[in-house]
């Protein structure tokens, strides 16, 4: 799905785009925390839901939980499906809704919590080693700041400070608020990102496009299939290499970045210092 994300130089059309560096910085998240938890930790995604119900008042619903963390409903459910599984949560009847379930936190899965404190350290500690303390809560400010701009969209107080957790619910947001800006164009946010690389480097391979934006061929190829049916880039015969196809912009592909550049730049996405922070985190 991704490729390593860490120090690499970016392109230079999206370096300066709060969406791309968060986005960047969010695969990031997903190869620390794909790294093995320590033995007896429960995977972080998993710690982030129990936090998120240990935080609650009481039992709450599905969806609360889906809108608190920035899920879509069908993750959730999986999730919560799992946590259940384990015997960390517990499905019981709404008392306001007796036609729907509430969720809560079972004692194992509360011990689950209260061990979890090393395992989010060491996420946060990886994610986070280019910068310094200073630095590092500087980050968490501005990306609180941004997620505050979303009045729907709430932080359990136990992962307010968790910088892969802001990351990861800031790069949902603004990638949410990009496609939203981009939906009378036609395109999204990842035909956006195809489009600005091909005009960096272009005419370029599709592994050399991959690249740039930090995941793995097969991920470009549907996005570049799309963007060629709507004749907004072409495959061209590499020159060096007869074998291979080169990607280059149309005239029609060149006016639509374009327009969807100035769109973009309307999206609310914080300041200079957010993304001087987030290249500091990527080591770019």
């Amino acid at each position: 799905m991704y490729a390593h994300s860490g120090a690499r130089s970016l392109p230079p059309s999206l370096a300066d785009i709060t969406g791309f560096l968060l986005r960047r910085a969010y695969l990031r998240v997903l190869e620390v925390v794909g790294a093995q938890p320590a033995p007896g930790q429960q995977p972080t995604r998993h710690l982030a839901v129990l936090m998120a119900l240990d935080t609650a008042a009481a039992p709450v619903s599905q969806r609360w939980l889906a809108e608190s963390l920035g899920l879509n409903r069908t993750v959730t459910g999986r999730l919560v499906d799992e946590l259940e599984r384990d015997g960390l949560i517990a499905r019981e009847r709404n008392a306001t809704d007796r036609r729907s379930y509430a969720l809560r936190t079972t004692e194992r899965g509360l011990e689950a919590v209260a061990h979890a404190t090393p395992e989010l350290d060491r996420v946060d500690a990886e994610l986070t080693a280019h910068l310094s303390a200073e630095e590092r809560a500087r980050l968490n400010e501005h990306l609180r700041e941004l997620l505050a701009s979303d009045a729907d969209r709430t932080l359990p107080d136990v992962l307010a400070d968790r910088t892969g957790f802001l990351v990861t619910q800031a790069s949902l947001l603004t990638r949410s608020r990009a496609d939203r800006a981009l939906r009378e164009l036609g395109i999204e946010v990842r035909h956006f990102g195809t489009l600005a690389v091909v005009a960096d480097i272009g005419p370029c391979a599709q592994q050399e496009v991959a690249r740039a934006l930090g995941v793995t061929p097969p991920v470009v190829v549907p996005i570049v299939d799309e963007l060629e049916a709507h004749e907004l880039v072409r495959r061209e015969r590499n020159p060096s290499d007869r074998r291979s196809y080169a990607l280059r912009l149309t005239s029609a592909g060149e006016r639509k970045l374009a327009e969807a550049r100035t769109r973009i730049e309307l999206v609310p996405s914080g300041g200079p210092e957010l993304r001087a922070l987030l290249r500091r985190l990527l080591g770019a």
